[in-house]
């Protein structure tokens, strides 16, 4: 009984995965209620996720100001919505918050 529920528990979880494309992403950062806050959600991943990484952003910075710029890039740049939603999170980021290059010591 316990292996039939895992398997189903299994299936029922994969059956949710999804991604976003710059054209989903934007639709739902545009819109009000729950899609919004879903794709807020979701932005706030790719930040936290990469930040540091791929994107170099200044202390202070809110979850509001994030959407705005993701939002202001998918504006910007209809011709790649069709990209997937976190490359396009993360060409967003680093175009206003390049990291420094590390220099020295091979790094």
């Amino acid at each position: 009984m316990n292996k039939l529920i895992l398997a189903t528990a299994l299936i029922a979880g994969s059956a949710h995965a999804e991604f976003f494309t710059g054209n989903n992403l934007y639709s739902k950062l545009t819109s009000s209620g729950m899609d919004q806050i879903l794709a807020l959600g979701y932005v706030m991943g790719v930040f936290d996720t990469k930040r540091g990484v791929d994107f170099c952003p200044p202390g202070e910075v809110v979850a509001g100001q994030v959407k705005d710029i993701v939002q202001n890039y998918l504006e910007r740049a209809p011709q790649h919505r069709h990209l997937t939603g976190d490359i396009l999170t993360l060409a967003a980021l680093g175009s206003v918050w390049p990291c420094k290059q590390q220099r020295g010591n091979g790094v």
